[in-house]
């Protein structure tokens, strides 16, 4: 829950740097980079939920 909201956060700083001439590609570094951390941390739950409903 928090990584996604970073992420748009960065999306955010990284518009305003745009506005103000500075550099981007940190920001969006940092957006993409807190998006990949969130979808792993989904697909490691994923496999876990999906690993122990098969065991009986």
């Amino acid at each position: 829950m928090i990584s996604p909201v970073g992420a748009a956060l960065a999306v955010v700083m990284a518009v305003v740097s745009y506005s103000q001439g500075r550099g981007v590609m940190r920001w969006a570094v940092t957006a993409a980079g807190l998006l990949v951390i969130s979808g792993l941390t989904r697909l490691i739950e994923f496999w876990i939920q999906n690993g122990t409903a098969g065991v009986q």
